[in-house]
């Protein structure tokens, strides 16, 4: 058998079943509807996506600040950073503030991409592993590593360390026909919030930690961030606010990343689940344009593994 399946309707679920479309994947979703869980600030790095899923990117500038306490120390402000955002010291991208260029995907990126997949619903990984005991074709799983090592009861599980959060959505009313795409950070202990940024006409406002009641959120959002854009409360039609378990991941030890890379390999070698995604390979630093290769990747791998099984099924 090899027929493809892909579990996880998400964001690296739906780009591998566009891209593999002439495989006909059928992608299986533990919710009972489509997610769309990714709403933190989307931003890409490159073209590379919209052009791998025939889906037209808009390029912009996007301009940078962050909001720091009393020292104007770049290195002081990113460590703060680093702490508020992970609880722990490791470098990050917010000590570079210089304009950059970036690729925004449409608003209904989510929505195109899964009009084309055969997606059903309903399904938990773990009540469909029981067809791992016959025959079966590729799975590609988006699902975490950490869940995915307690349902194998991988032995050496690495201490997986990742912040919960939250993100509030607003949209900019039309009538200011808001085409800013910009960037602010806080590194100042005394805000709840982490990173804000207008993309077009959406201000998305993120945090670590429990989702703030709707009067903290209202504050959070009118009192704190607003200004910061130069937006007053009238200017906001529209708000939300979601949560998220895995809102930022952090780096593992080496040792920890190597047991990592073993279950990977395990999964692929034995069971011919192939993992993709920050979450299901836990790096942190994977970037959404960095999706492409990893599943041309497994596409590769997949084709190998299916011409030695053809050949040896002749030898046989």
């Amino acid at each position: 058998m090899n027929d493809l399946t892909i579990f996880g309707a998400g964001m690296a679920g739906l780009i591998a079943a566009r891209m593999l479309s002439d495989r006909h994947p059928l992608v299986m979703e533990k919710q009972d509807s489509l997610p769309n869980n990714h709403h933190a600030v989307l931003r890409f790095r490159s073209s590379i996506v919209g052009d791998a899923t025939n889906v037209p990117f808009s390029k912009v500038n996007v301009t940078k600040h962050v909001l720091k306490d009393s020292s104007d120390n770049a290195i002081a402000a990113a460590a703060s950073y680093s702490r508020k955002v992970t609880g722990l010291l490791h470098a990050r991208s917010v000590i570079e503030t210089a304009p950059v260029e970036r690729y925004v995907a449409p608003r209904d990126f989510i929505s195109r991409l899964a009009s084309t997949a055969a997606i059903q619903y309903g399904v938990d990984f773990l009540d469909w592993s029981h067809n791992m005991v016959r025959p079966h074709g590729p799975v590609i799983s988006t699902i975490p590593v950490p869940a995915m090592m307690d349902m194998f009861k991988w032995q050496d599980k690495p201490d997986f360390k990742y912040r919960k959060g939250w993100t509030i959505k607003a949209r900019i009313i039309p009538d200011l026909d808001c085409r800013i795409h910009a960037t602010v950070y806080s590194a100042r202990m005394m805000d709840d919030w982490y990173r804000a940024s207008i993309t077009g006409d959406e201000l998305m406002v993120e945090g670590a930690g429990d989702k703030p009641e709707d009067d903290s959120a209202m504050d959070i959002l009118f009192s704190e961030v607003c200004p910061q854009f130069g937006l007053f409360q009238s200017d906001i039609e529209a708000y939300k606010c979601y949560e998220a378990k895995y809102q930022k991941i952090a780096d593992l030890s080496s040792p920890e990343r190597e047991s990592v890379k073993r279950f990977i390999m395990y999964l692929s070698n034995e069971h011919r689940i192939y993992s993709l995604g920050r979450f299901a390979t836990w790096r942190p630093k994977l970037l959404l344009d960095d999706l492409v290769n990893d599943i041309r990747v497994i596409a590769r791998l997949i084709d190998g593994e299916s011409l030695y099984n053809e050949n040896l099924n002749k030898k046989g």
